[in-house]
């Protein structure tokens, strides 16, 4: 069965300030009932407000797991399809979630949700901002590189140090 939430707040705010983290938890994903979390989370506001609460949506929504019942959010189902291709939902991927006792990283830096989907060699993590942006600090013996910039982050002193600025998100891709 499905799960429907986010019916309220229509406009143009950050989802990150609409559902805290807590509330998507217990509410919003389903789990506690083996329900499919879907949301309706409806947008309005100028182009620029709509594609840039687009994107906090898709950063919220995808570090919890949750499917927009939207079909023309494009840049929501696009990087949905990019997880898709690393093999998401296949058995080859391990899916970790942040609230998860064995998330396989340990991220120093402000308020955030993340995901991490693991194969054999690679890793794709998607780190949501939730903390008003800052430097996040990521131990890694590997260097990173963001999948939709194509920016290489290398390691100093044992860590990865990633930039993300208020309410955004970024998905490295990590090779062993």
């Amino acid at each position: 069965s499905m799960n429907y939430d986010w019916e309220d707040h229509n406009g143009f705010t950050d989802f990150q300030n609409r559902y805290s983290r807590e509330y998507i938890r217990a509410l919003s994903i389903g789990r506690q009932f083996g329900n499919f979390p879907a949301v309706l989370a409806p947008i309005s506001g100028s182009p620029e407000q709509v594609a840039w609460c687009e994107r906090t949506a898709t950063g919220v929504m995808l570090t919890h797991e949750l499917r927009w019942t939207h079909s023309q959010r494009e840049h929501y189902w696009k990087t949905l399809l990019s997880f898709y291709e690393f093999g998401y939902g296949s058995q080859e991927v391990q899916v970790h979630n942040y609230w998860d006792e064995n998330f396989p990283f340990k991220i120093d830096g402000p308020d955030h949700s993340a995901i991490a989907l693991v194969k054999e060699g690679k890793t794709l993590l998607m780190i949501c901002d939730y903390g008003g942006g800052g430097v996040y600090r990521i131990p890694a013996a590997v260097q990173a590189a963001d999948m939709e910039s194509g920016k290489v982050f290398g390691r100093e002193n044992g860590f990865l140090a990633v930039q993300i600025n208020n309410h955004e998100y970024v998905i490295l891709v990590l090779e062993q």
